[in-house]
């Protein structure tokens, strides 16, 4: 087996010996190798480990800690042997992040034994000087001489440790062993154990993290379980075992390179049938890509021929609006002139409304066809690859039977991937940012980001106080980016700070809303909150904090769900049974209201990039494509078990998101 290096205090590599055969019979000595610090190459002084459980001294580790935050303070500190990281820590000075390290009790105790059996002085031994100890420190866990006792008593942090005589500490070993401390809380000490974790807790624990948990034990009780259930033995064999598929993996993948280097040559021939099938490919992408322009001409042609229609109709309305125009100035009753003129001036600015909202959405056309450089640029003759197996499918290493773990489970696919963290998870809300997704857990309670194809992105996980339903993307603010989320039940709009490294709350900016508070959305310098049965509207200043600027009263029961479609143009849903679509302007004017026998519960929104607005049937399963002017264009239901309850929508370029009741995330392109 390799040995295992650790860096020495003067940078130094050092080499461990092979570990021997685990054993629980015989001697009581363990091997010197365990109780010496690979830093220091010393036994071990106050030691303290890593969540990987390698051991160092904690002077060792202060300086191993300063070295790695020397160069960046945002740096973890890493286990010099493995490179497992210290738990995350608020504090950035490197000693207490190594004072929360927890003491390694199992080998303090033997070298206690150690010290106990030599009766040498441990400071006269790490200044090479030999000198028989006669008493026995309880705090600092080690022998002394009387000199060392003297010094002892001299240094204030030190002159109230127990000092005891050794012969005492011989004769009854319990006086010299120092209390087990709860790693969650350092002051308390350890008096009960967790059966369902399998872990030793302190009594704030109980009625902590702990307070779900029905089954404890206190540690005398516990440790006689363990031995009666022979734990220890058992995780013996499990080690042998893992030992054993670990020489099996070394010697297949020995084997491994042999195999390879023949493979090789055999798949080189293969490469000179390439050209061939290059020439034939060639023909084949020029034929593809006529194909694909004629398919772009059309649809361009398509979306052309569209606007002529709408603004064609639109020019007839305006002419019937002059011929009613004119029709009035004609001999009739005022009062018919007063009321049908009021009616044509509403229309009117209803169809200014709509024209430029359209106007907005009309694009110029020019056709760009881009050389792809096939010749000079051509990134490979062809795809070299590696198929994998694993080594689990040829049984290659023998399976465990492991204790089992708490339910937390988390899955992600491409393209049609799970955003869990737990498993009753329920993705409300979500954005796009940086062509990324941030998706918001109502009941996980946590607002996380992933890439489109369903890879988490560890640097922008938020935890939650509360509940959140639904977040936004603020404007750039000095180099900062921020979120606003919304928690319904305790009526308050949060502030989140986007950092390069993580995503955190910002504690003094939350702010109260009247009522419980849902969707959320930013438009034109303000914020808009769907709060059931109305729209708050709030503004950001310059100091980062909102203010309520009015609360709209709108048409619906149950207003969660807010979308913004441009600066003056913003769409809503009633997600009541029978509810509906509805686009009001920003200061709450009627555009229209959309309803369908066929749209159930309707939820989340998304814009495409041609202001078409796409709304979540929940109870009715479908997506309803809806125009800018709130007449129906499709309704999408995909013959797919996948699709089922549709809740919310992300538009993130040409792709527009959507999350179901079972937690999936899944994407549509639409046309």
């Amino acid at each position: 087996m390799a040995g295992i290096s650790a860096t020495t205090r003067q940078g130094t590599q050092l080499s461990a010996r092979t570990r021997p055969t685990t054993s629980l019979g015989g001697d009581d000595e363990v091997s010197e190798d365990l109780v010496i610090c690979k830093i220091c190459n010393r036994e071990l002084t106050t030691p303290k480990h890593f969540p990987c459980l390698h051991t160092f001294c904690e002077a060792c580790l202060n300086i191993h800690a300063k070295a790695s935050k020397q160069s960046d303070e945002s740096a973890q500190v890493k286990c010099p042997t493995c490179s497992v990281p210290a738990p995350e820590s608020a504090d950035t000075d490197p000693e207490k992040i190594v004072a929360k390290l927890p003491i390694n009790n199992l080998l303090l105790s033997h070298v206690m034994k150690r010290q106990l059996k030599t009766k040498t002085c441990k400071p006269c031994k790490r200044r090479k000087k030999t000198s028989t100890a006669k008493s026995w420190c309880s705090e600092c866990a080690e022998a002394l001489c009387d000199e060392c006792v003297e010094n002892h008593a001299s240094i204030q942090s030190s002159n109230r440790h127990l000092v005891i005589p050794i012969t005492e500490a011989e004769n009854n070993p319990f006086t010299m062993q120092r209390k087990i401390l709860c790693i969650d809380h350092p002051r308390e000490e350890v008096t009960k154990f967790c059966m369902e974790h399998q872990t030793a807790c302190c009594g704030k624990c109980k009625t902590g993290t702990h307070s779900q948990c029905t089954s404890f034990l206190p540690i005398d009780r516990a440790i006689e379980v363990m031995r009666k259930k022979q734990e220890l033995t058992v995780l013996v064999s499990q080690l042998e075992t893992m030992s054993s598929n670990a020489e099996k993996i070394v010697t297949e993948r020995k084997k491994a390179v042999a195999d390879l280097a023949s493979h090789k040559v055999e798949e080189e021939k293969v490469i000179q049938t390439f050209r061939t099938k290059v020439i034939e490919h060639v023909d084949n992408l020029e034929k593809a890509l006529k194909e694909e322009f004629d398919e772009l001409h059309e649809r361009e042609i398509n979306h052309i021929q569209q606007d002529i229609e709408v603004f064609e109709q639109k020019l007839q309305n305006i002419n019937y609006y002059k011929d009613l125009l004119d029709a009035a100035t004609k001999n009739i009753p005022p009062l018919a002139v007063l009321t049908e003129g009021a009616k044509i001036r509403q229309q009117c600015q209803l169809l200014e409304e709509n024209m430029q909202h359209r106007a907005g959405k009309i694009v110029r056309t020019q056709y760009e066809i881009k050389e792809t450089e096939l010749v000079s640029k051509m990134p490979n003759l062809g795809i070299v690859d590696a198929k994998h197996t694993t080594l689990h499918s040829d049984r290659t290493i023998d399976h465990l039977q492991l204790s089992p773990r708490l339910p937390i489970r988390m899955s992600e696919k491409r393209h049609n991937f799970l955003a869990l963290k737990y498993q009753s998870s329920f993705i409300s809300g979500g954005f796009a940012m940086n062509k990324n997704l941030v998706l918001v857990d109502n009941k996980g309670r946590e607002v996380r980001g992933y890439s489109e194809s369903g890879h988490r992105i560890d640097t922008q996980v938020c935890p939650m106080y509360g509940n959140p339903f639904d977040a936004t993307l603020l404007p750039d603010r000095k180099g900062n980016y921020m979120i606003a989320v919304t928690l319904p039940v305790m009526k308050t709009i949060q502030l989140l700070e986007v950092g390069p490294r993580s995503l955190s709350i910002m504690d003094r900016f939350h702010f109260k809303s009247v009522d419980q508070c849902f969707g959320i959305t930013f438009v034109d310098g303000k914020l808009l909150v769907a709060c059931m049965k109305s729209i708050d509207m709030w503004e950001l200043d310059a100091e980062n904090r909102l203010t309520l600027v009015t609360s709209m009263k709108v048409e619906g029961e149950r207003v969660k769900y807010i979308c913004a479609a441009d600066h003056n143009r913003v769409y809503y849903t009633d997600s009541d049974f029978r509810g509906g679509l509805y686009c009001i302007t920003t200061d709450g004017g009627s555009i229209f209201r959309y309803s369908h026998k066929n749209l159930r519960v309707p939820m989340g929104m998304a814009v495409d990039q041609r202001g078409n607005v796409y709304v979540a049937g929940h109870y009715s399963n479908n997506i309803h494509q809806v125009s800018p002017e709130g007449g129906l264009i499709q309704i999408i239901a995909p013959e797919d078990d996948g699709f089922k309850k549709p809740i919310m929508m992300i538009s993130n370029g040409e792709k527009i998101f959507l999350s179901y009741e079972s937690h999936t995330i899944t994407n549509m392109y639409p046309s």
